[in-house]
């Protein structure tokens, strides 16, 4: 049975990317790469102290790289990110080997699913079947239709709409998650809060072989 999976930020290093991307537009040398732990929240604009950049200005920063970078050539950052766990990436391939699994990204910009797919097999993931999500789409609704009833992703903020549509998620932990699953965890049995990707295939695999 098909189960999904999230890219960024679950499979791909998403933040280390995309604050690249901001500090080199910035050109001031005065804002840090961020990883995935070091995001205490989901929000873009809380990623910096502001005493080095105003939020105003970081706004205008995150708005220019979005709309006139990601959007017009996606691929010059979906190409580059590096995987978030390399040493898990075998066990994913063996796994959407053995369970189809489609990878389920937002990304924006011209060739996103080429990027994301060529991203995918340059890692070692065998065909991958990739969706990207449409403006408009939510990620429930899409799992819905195509009989999908686990996800593995690491955000609070689609995670609400997916555990509303009764998908069960697997989410990997990381600081910008841990409010989210403080509060939905006790409430909501379909939440399973892990430790990394590869804990993620393990419990998917639990999952599914005691339903």
């Amino acid at each position: 049975m098909l189960y999904a999976c999230d890219v960024d930020g679950v499979v791909a290093k998403f933040a280390q990317g995309f604050s690249l991307m901001l500090y080199t537009l910035d050109g001031k040398d005065r804002l840090p790469i961020i990883d995935n732990n070091d995001q205490e929240e989901w929000d873009w604009n809380t990623w910096y102290a502001h005493d080095k950049i105003n939020r105003s200005e970081l706004k205008s920063l995150i708005e220019r790289a979005w709309e006139d970078h990601i959007k017009v050539r996606g691929n010059s950052i979906w190409s580059g990110l590096n995987p978030l766990y390399p040493d898990t990436m075998e066990m994913l391939n063996k796994e959407a080997r053995d369970n189809p699994i489609v990878f389920m990204t937002r990304r924006d910009g011209p060739g996103a699913w080429q990027e994301t797919s060529s991203w995918l097999h340059r890692y070692g993931i065998d065909n991958p079947m990739v969706y990207v999500i449409r403006p408009g789409e939510e990620k429930g609704d899409v799992c819905k239709k195509m009989g999908i009833d686990i996800i593995i992703d690491d955000s609070p903020i689609y995670a609400k709409e997916l555990l509303s549509n009764g998908i069960k998620v697997v989410m990997p932990r990381f600081e910008y998650n841990k409010k989210f699953i403080r509060e939905y965890y006790t409430n909501n049995e379909n939440l399973y809060p892990v430790a990394g990707l590869e804990q993620s295939l393990r419990i998917v695999k639990h999952i599914k072989e005691n339903r």
